[in-house]
């Protein structure tokens, strides 16, 4: 595992530089698609308490916590690019092989590859309005997998009128306390 950076570390060579700087160059955009999935990751493990070691893209699952896998997905009704009206809500919750870095080797069949999910919905609709930062504009609705299974078996996609029949929201504040809610009979099941 990668041990965090230094903000203020120079990048030798790049007149004074530092890693923040290409942090700030690359990932400013937090409203494009792929960034904002890593910022709604980022909200979701500083809720855990998980944000003391960088990020891990490679593996099948987002976060681990309390040694459960949790998939983050993220949405928001407004993109980087022109629109004429808000996006439809849809989040990603399809099966996929599991890939394991240390030994190079995919799994035979796909599965959903987390204990548990937690969509991450940035609500503002009006781009007036628009900031990320804003954890007020922000709701969570987690779910565990086997209860996403039982509800939608091997469904790819899922709008966010269904995702309301099988979950509540909770804001940024309860979004701990619904984890550890949502895991807990999952340590009786699988110590």
């Amino acid at each position: 595992m990668p041990n965090k950076l230094n903000p203020d570390t120079p990048i030798p060579l790049l007149d004074g530089l530092t890693i923040a700087d290409f942090w700030a160059w690359a990932y400013s955009d937090i409203i494009s698609n792929t960034d904002r999935a890593v910022f709604a990751e980022f909200i979701v493990a500083a809720a855990l308490g998980l944000t003391h070691t960088p990020r891990q893209p490679w593996l099948s699952f987002d976060l681990l916590y309390k040694n459960k896998k949790i998939e983050v997905k993220s949405s928001a009704y407004i993109q980087a690019w022109h629109q004429e009206r808000p996006s439809q809500i849809r989040f990603s919750i399809r099966k996929a092989r599991d890939w394991n870095p240390q030994t190079n080797i995919l799994s035979d069949s796909p599965q959903r590859n987390a204990d548990c999910f937690v969509f991450c919905l940035y609500g503002e609709k009006d781009p007036s309005n628009l900031n990320l930062l804003n954890m007020h504009a922000w709701s969570f609705y987690v779910i565990s997998t086997d209860r996403l299974t039982q509800q939608l078996g091997d469904q790819k996609s899922l709008a966010l009128s269904n995702l309301r029949k099988i979950s509540t929201s909770v804001s940024f504040t309860a979004l701990k306390q619904r984890i550890d809610a949502v895991l807990s009979p999952l340590e009786f099941l699988n110590p």
